[in-house]
Parts: C-alpha cells; structure tokens; sequence
C-alpha cells in the first residue's frame, strides 16, 4: 500500500494528551499526560505500512521523559501543532530543526 498522510489525525511535532484509561491490553501504557508525537508507525515505517499503522503513533512523554509506542489515535487529544519547545532541547528532533534552521539561514532565496 503507498502511505497516504490524508489517513493520519496527528503528525510530528503535534502536542497531544494521552488518555487516563487505555484499552485493557495496554494498561501498563503510561498515560494521563501530555506528549509530543514523534511519527506515527507508517510514516516511520513506510515499507510496512498499512491503513491501520497510521492511526498508531510513537511518542515522546513530557512528564516521564521518555518515547513510548504504539498509542492508538482514539487514545489521544489533539492540543497544537509545532509544540517543538515542549521537547527537550538535547532531543533529536529539536536538533534537526535547529540544524535545518542554520542550513536554511544560509541559503538565499
């Protein structure tokens, strides 16, 4: 299947807050909190992805300060998008955009 972003609720860098009560086969999920989505499962996965993989996505827990996959999108709240500063500023995403920002702040348009 080609991946089709039109299939997906939320994208990186959008803030999010898990809910307090997951499904029963997730329980031990850490959840009533925000994070910040770092992908979901078909677009890091694009060779594997099905429908279904873009409704799942890895996250980046702000209050336990770790990734964490696969939550479902029925268990997540959309806050804002491009919430970047809510990330620590050593985390890898933040670093791309910090090295895309000097790459572009040198290029003339």
């Amino acid at each position: 299947m080609n991946f089709n972003y039109e299939d997906q609720k939320f994208f990186e860098g959008d803030l999010v807050r898990v809910a307090k009560d997951l499904d029963q086969g997730m329980r031990h999920f850490p959840c009533d909190q925000e994070a910040i989505v770092l992908g979901s499962h078909a677009d890091q996965f694009p060779h594997r992805a099905e429908k279904r993989h873009a409704k799942m996505y890895n996250l980046y827990l702000l209050k336990d300060m770790k990734e964490s996959s696969w939550y479902y999108e029925h268990q997540l709240e959309f806050i804002r998008a491009n919430a970047y500063d809510a990330l620590p500023e050593q985390h890898r995403l933040v670093q791309k955009r910090i090295a895309i920002k000097k790459r572009n702040a040198g290029v003339l348009v």
